[in-house]
C-alpha cells in the first residue's frame, strides 16, 4: 500500500470515528439531511474503494424530536442500487427488517403499502406517512390511506421509526416514515440533473431537477413524468410529479422556506383475479371499465430560528388540496362476475361514480431546549400539533356504458353524498435526560382532543348531523446505554391509540359489510435491542418487540344463509398480540479483515424479522392475524469495483390470510384465502462515466416467479392483484455542478 493511499484511509477513519462520536454525544446536531448550519469546508478529493453504506440512525435529537432510545433507521435512497426508474419499494426500503409491501404498482397504483408487527400494510393505514415532516395522507383521522408518495429519484433520505416509537409524530400502532427531499446547496451554481429510464411493459420515466443557492436564497426544483402501458392488458397509467422548494435565510439565526408537491396521475385498473384465474395466467385481466385518479396539491411553508444559544424553535405550517375518483364497475359481485352486456341496450350497463375531495391545513410547531440537570445538557422537545380538515364523499353516480375514463353523471344523482369533518389538537414533550455519561431516559406524553363530525345524504335519505368528541393521552418512555462510540442498548415502552371515526363507517369502494359496532383501538408496544458498528466494515442491529392490541379492526368471513354465499365484514374482531425479533447486518468481509484488492468492495446485507402474531381474545382467539407473514427475509450482496457496482437480493416471504378466519380457498369470493409465501430475486448494475453520466440496468423479478401479495374486497379489485413478472429497465443520467 502506497503511503498517499496509507493517508486516505487514515483520514476516513479519523472523520468515521469524529462523526460518530459527535452523533452520539451531541444532542443538539441536526441529521445529514437537515442541518441548522453547515460548515462549508475546501474541496477534498478521496480515491478509494467503493462501497455502500445504505442503513443509518438520526442523531439523539433532531429538529425538534427525540430519537434516542427509539427503533429508529434512515435509508439513504443513493446507496441502495435500487430500480428508481421503476420505484421497486422492495429495492429501496427493503432493508429495514420487518416491513411487510403491500405491492399495487402492477395494479398503477404509485404508492406501494407498507406495514410492521402484523400490522395491515394496505395503503400504510396503520403508519403516519409525511413528507419533509408533513402529513401526506388525506386525514390522519379521518382517511388515512396514503395516495401519492414521492418518487424515489425525488428522495434523498427515508426516516423509518418502527412501532409506537413515533409518540412525537402521532399516536399510530405503527410509527412513522418521512421521505425526506432533496435540496438545493448553499452559495452553489445551478447543479442540474437529468435521467431517462426506459423499460418493459412501455415504461417510460423522465425525471429532471436543478438546485443550487446565491446569497441568503436556496432553491430546488424538479419534475417527474412516467407512463407505462402495464404488465396486465388495461394496466396502463400516466403520471406527473412536480416539486419546487425555496428557502430564504433571513437571518444568521432564522430561515424560512416554502415547498410545494403537485401530484397528477390517470390509472387504468385492471381488476381482481379469482384464484383459477390467477392460476391460469396471472397477466390476464377481465375489466376494461375501471380508472381512478387522484391529484394531489401540498403547500408547505417552515421556519427555523434558533432563539439562543439553548433554545431552537421549528415551525411547519401545509395545506393540502387534493382529490381522489373512481369509475369502475367491480363492486357488484366481485372478480368472478363477469363485466355484463344489457340485452335490452347492447351495450355495457352503466359504471358508477364516486369522488372524494380533501381540504385540510395543518400547524404544528415545536421547541427544543437544552437545559442542565444533574450537572448535565439534557434536551427538552416539546411541541403542538393543530389540524382542521374537511372531505366531501360522493358515491352511486350513474356512470357511462363506455369503456374509457368518464367522470361523467348521468341520470341522476350520486346516491350518496357526505361531508365529514375533522379537527385535532395534539400536545406532546419528550425529554431526554442524561442520568450518566453513556445512560440516557427519555419520558414522553403526548394528549390529544379529537372532534369528528358528518352531515349530508346516504341511499338518497338524508342523514342528521352527528359529532363525536374524545380526549385521550398517551404515555412512553425510552432509555439507551452507550456501550461505546458506535454501539448502544435502548429500550422503550409506548402506548398506541387508534381512533375509529365516521369515515371507517362508510368506507369508498369496498365490497364488504361494515360493523356498526366498530371500537377505538388501542394497546402499547415494547422494544428492547442493540445497534453499532463493532468493527470497521460491519454494522448490525437487532431488536425484540411485543405489541399488544386492544379492539383490533379486522375482516372476517362468513356465509349469508339467506343469498347462499361468503360475505366479508369489516369489525373490532378482538385483541391481538405481536411478538418477535428484527435483524439487519451488513458486512464488508475484507474491511473487517482489513486486507486490500478487487474484493474489497464486497459487501453482504440481510435484513431478517420474524413475527408471531396472533389474536388472544374473541371469536378468533388463536387465529393467525390478517396479513402478517410470519418470517420476511431480505438477503443481498453488493460488490463495487471502480466506477461500477451491481447488487443481488433476494426476498422471501412466508404465507399471510387476508381474513380473521385463516381462510386457505373460498370457491365464491377471491378477495380472502391464503396469500402464499413467495421468493423474489432481483438484479441491478450501474457505471459512472467521465463522473458526470451513469448508466445501469436493473431486472426484477428475475427468476420470472408467479406471486401476489394483495387480496382485496374494495379497488384495485376486488380479487387477487397479481405483482409482475419479470420486467427489465433501462436507465442513463447526467449530472453537473455536483
Amino acid at each position: 500500500m502506497n503511503c498517499s493511499y496509507r493517508l486516505v484511509c487514515v483520514a476516513m477513519m479519523l472523520v468515521s470515528m469524529a462523526g460518530l462520536t459527535q452523533a452520539q454525544g451531541d444532542s443538539t446536531h441536526a441529521t445529514p439531511s437537515r442541518p441548522d448550519s453547515v460548515p462549508k469546508l475546501g474541496t477534498v478529493t478521496v480515491t478509494a474503494p467503493r462501497t455502500v453504506r445504505a442503513i443509518d440512525v438520526p442523531p439523539p435529537v433532531s429538529r425538534g424530536i427525540v430519537y434516542a432510545g427509539k427503533t429508529v433507521q434512515i435509508v439513504h435512497v443513493d446507496s441502495t442500487s435500487a430500480n428508481t426508474g421503476r420505484d421497486i419499494s422492495r429495492d429501496i426500503i427493503g432493508r429495514i427488517p420487518g416491513v411487510n409491501i403491500a405491492e399495487t404498482e402492477a395494479a398503477g397504483f404509485p404508492s406501494n403499502g407498507i406495514g410492521f408487527r402484523g400490522l395491515n400494510p394496505t395503503q400504510s393505514i396503520e403508519m403516519n406517512v409525511r413528507q419533509d415532516g408533513v402529513n401526506i395522507a388525506g386525514d390522519l383521522y379521518g382517511y388515512n390511506e396514503t395516495y401519492y408518495s414521492p418518487p424515489s429519484e425525488l428522495i434523498d433520505d427515508i426516516l423509518v421509526l418502527r412501532g409506537a416509537s413515533a409518540l412525537a409524530y402521532g399516536p399510530q400502532f405503527g410509527g412513522a416514515i418521512d421521505y425526506i427531499l432533496k435540496q438545493g446547496t448553499p452559495n452553489s451554481p445551478p447543479a442540474v440533473d437529468l435521467r431517462q429510464s426506459a423499460g418493459s411493459f412501455g415504461l417510460f420515466d423522465t425525471f429532471g431537477s436543478v438546485g443550487g443557492g446565491t446569497g441568503p436564497v436556496t432553491y430546488f426544483a424538479a419534475v417527474d413524468h412516467r407512463n407505462e402501458q402495464g404488465w396486465r392488458p388495461n394496466s396502463d397509467y400516466d403520471q406527473t410529479d412536480a416539486y419546487a422548494r425555496v428557502d430564504y435565510a433571513a437571518s444568521p439565526s432564522t430561515s424560512i422556506g416554502l415547498e410545494y408537491t403537485r401530484f397528477r396521475d390517470r390509472i387504468h385498473m385492471a381488476g381482481g383475479l379469482t384464484d383459477a384465474e390467477f392460476d391460469a395466467d396471472p397477466q390476464s385481466s377481465y375489466r376494461s371499465r375501471n380508472w381512478l385518479a387522484a391529484p394531489w396539491n401540498i403547500l408547505e411553508g417552515h421556519l427555523t430560528s434558533r432563539l439562543s444559544d439553548r433554545l431552537r424553535l421549528y415551525v411547519t405550517s401545509s395545506l393540502m388540496l387534493s382529490q381522489r375518483y373512481l369509475v369502475w364497475r367491480n363492486e357488484d359481485g366481485g372478480a368472478q362476475v363477469a363485466d355484463t352486456i344489457d340485452p335490452a341496450t347492447d351495450a355495457f350497463v352503466p359504471r358508477e361514480v364516486e369522488r372524494e375531495r380533501f381540504y385540510n391545513f395543518t400547524n404544528e410547531a415545536r421547541l427544543q431546549l437544552d437545559h442542565s440537570l444533574f450537572h448535565r445538557v439534557n434536551t427538552l422537545a416539546a411541541g403542538v400539533r393543530v389540524f382542521t380538515g374537511n372531505m366531501e364523499r360522493q358515491e352511486g353516480g350513474p356512470g357511462s356504458t363506455g369503456s374509457d375514463f368518464n367522470m361523467n353523471v348521468y341520470g341522476g344523482p350520486f346516491e350518496t353524498d357526505l361531508h365529514f369533518g375533522t379537527t385535532n389538537v395534539a400536545l406532546f414533550a419528550e425529554n431526554l435526560l442524561h442520568i450518566t455519561d453513556r445512560w440516557s431516559v427519555t419520558p414522553g406524553m403526548r394528549v390529544e382532543w379529537l372532534r369528528s363530525t358528518i352531515d349530508g345524504v346516504r341511499g338518497l335519505v338524508d342523514i342528521p348531523a352527528q359529532q363525536k368528541d374524545r380526549v385521550f393521552g398517551l404515555a412512553g418512555i425510552g432509555t439507551e446505554y452507550l456501550l461505546g462510540p458506535a454501539s448502544t442498548l435502548y429500550a422503550n415502552a409506548t402506548q398506541a391509540y387508534r381512533p375509529i371515526t365516521y369515515d371507517a363507517l362508510t368506507p369508498f369502494g369496498s365490497t364488504s359489510r361494515i360493523s356498526p359496532d366498530l371500537k377505538d383501538g388501542h394497546g402499547y408496544d415494547l422494544d428492547i435491542g442493540w445497534r453499532g458498528t463493532p468493527v470497521r466494515g460491519l454494522t448490525a442491529s437487532v431488536t425484540a418487540f411485543y405489541l399488544w392490541y386492544d379492539n383490533r379492526e379486522g375482516l372476517y368471513s362468513g356465509i349469508d344463509t339467506a343469498a347462499g354465499s361468503t360475505f366479508t365484514e369489516e369489525a373490532t374482531i378482538g385483541t391481538s398480540v405481536a411478538q418477535g425479533v428484527e435483524a439487519y447486518v451488513a458486512v464488508t468481509p475484507f474491511a473487517v479483515a482489513g486486507t486490500e484488492g478487487p474484493l474489497a468492495g464486497l459487501s453482504v446485507f440481510d435484513a431478517a424479522a420474524y413475527d408471531d402474531s396472533h389474536y388472544v381474545s374473541g371469536a378468533f382467539d388463536g387465529k393467525q392475524v390478517e396479513l402478517a407473514p410470519a418470517w420476511i427475509n431480505r438477503i443481498g450482496v453488493s460488490y463495487a469495483f471502480g466506477p461500477t457496482s451491481t447488487t443481488f437480493q433476494l426476498a422471501t416471504q412466508t404465507h399471510s390470510f387476508t381474513d380473521a378466519n385463516n381462510t386457505v380457498r373460498a370457491p365464491d369470493d377471491a378477495g380472502i384465502g391464503v396469500i402464499p409465501g413467495y421468493s423474489v430475486v432481483d438484479w441491478s448494475i450501474d457505471a459512472t462515466i467521465a463522473r458526470r453520466y451513469r448508466v445501469w440496468l436493473g431486472i426484477n423479478n428475475l427468476t420470472n416467479v408467479w406471486y401476489f401479495t394483495q387480496r382485496t374486497t374494495e379497488y384495485p379489485g376486488p380479487g387477487i392483484i397479481p405483482s409482475p413478472t419479470r420486467s427489465l429497465t433501462f436507465g442513463v443520467s447526467f449530472a453537473s455542478g455536483h
